[in-house]
């Protein structure tokens, strides 16, 4: 390894850095950590980097144990002239006084592209010294994409076009929870309400002190119940459920005047006013959609669906082996 940094070379199995779509790898090459443009204000990351995880790449270089060509250096993008990845190992350089550093030279598409790109890098990877980005940096960078297409308060992006940013960036699970990212960037740009709301318990703590009513599903003298609203479809699956249910409780108890309240909050969600009216109305909706399904079983064409057991892997399969 000293050969080639004397030498200014690199092996042939040198580790390049990710493929990304409009990012063209141009070369490796050994540069003076002087003369590499750095902006730490247009770092992919939230915060600035993490002054532990230098000093671990400190140590590396210090003990000669820095493996160049284990895994992709630093990349600098000639389109934006500047360092984009690698800030940790760049600034362990810097601080240990190295000449040289290794790089990858890139050159990509657009701003738009590099910071894509950037933040790709940052993605979790198979290296001793690992820096992921965190939640507020994916956060970060679909934000700043959206800036890069124009979208503002005043236009905002639909959930399909964060979502589709998302994909771009390939975030996974394991990185973020994808719908909470986009009520997030939805928030920033006015899309949804950022709402004070309840939480379940707080709820039924707050029904109890103001209604004297505590949440009672089943029984023969009131039926209660707490919903929390998070988008404003126009019939909810839970509300189907919940009203069918209570028509069956209804006719246990022969009690077609049963009581029943059911207590609704909302959250990320455009305009409460609106919404509010939606769920009440959503009432005649679910009883015009079980009465079009009873309808139909009625008629004396009805034909029952059927249900076809599939076979189980484990035991049914290898009975009949």
């Amino acid at each position: 390894m000293n050969e080639h940094m004397q030498n200014k070379t690199w092996p042939n199995d040198a580790v390049k850095p990710p493929v990304f779509a409009d990012v063209e790898f141009i070369n490796f090459k050994w540069a003076k950590v002087k003369d590499i443009p750095v902006d730490r204000k247009k770092n992919a990351r939230v915060g600035d980097i993490d002054p532990r995880q230098v000093a671990k790449w400190n140590s590396t270089l210090i003990q000669n144990k820095y493996k160049h060509f284990a895994f992709f250096p630093p990349i600098y993008d000639k389109t934006v002239k500047r360092l984009i990845s690698g800030h940790h190992k760049y600034q362990s350089h810097v601080l240990t006084k190295q000449e040289y550093i290794f790089i990858a030279e890139v050159k990509s598409k657009s701003e738009s592209v590099s910071d894509y790109y950037a933040s790709y890098c940052n993605k979790p990877q198979d290296e001793f010294i690992n820096t992921p980005r965190k939640y507020e940096d994916i956060v970060n960078d679909v934000r700043k994409q959206l800036e890069h297409d124009g979208y503002t308060k005043s236009n905002p992006p639909t959930e399909n076009y964060i979502a589709n940013v998302l994909k771009t960036l390939a975030v996974t699970p394991i990185e973020a929870n994808k719908s909470q990212v986009i009520r997030d960037i939805a928030k920033q740009f006015g899309v949804i309400e950022n709402l004070k709301t309840y939480s379940e318990t707080e709820a039924k703590e707050y029904i109890e002190e103001t209604y004297g009513l505590t949440e009672c599903k089943k029984g023969p003298k009131q039926n209660v119940t707490y919903k929390k609203y998070n988008n404003d479809k126009e019939i909810w699956d839970d509300d189907i459920v919940w009203f069918l249910n209570l028509s069956q409780q209804r006719k246990k108890h022969n009690k077609p005047d049963l009581k029943t309240k059911r207590f609704i909050s909302f959250e990320n969600i455009n305009d409460v006013k609106n919404s509010r009216e939606n769920r009440i109305e959503s009432i005649s909706k679910i009883e015009k959609y079980i009465l079009d399904a009873a309808e139909i079983i009625k008629s004396k064409d009805y034909v029952r669906p059927e249900m076809i057991p599939l076979p189980q892997k484990d035991s049914d399969y290898e009975s009949n082996s």
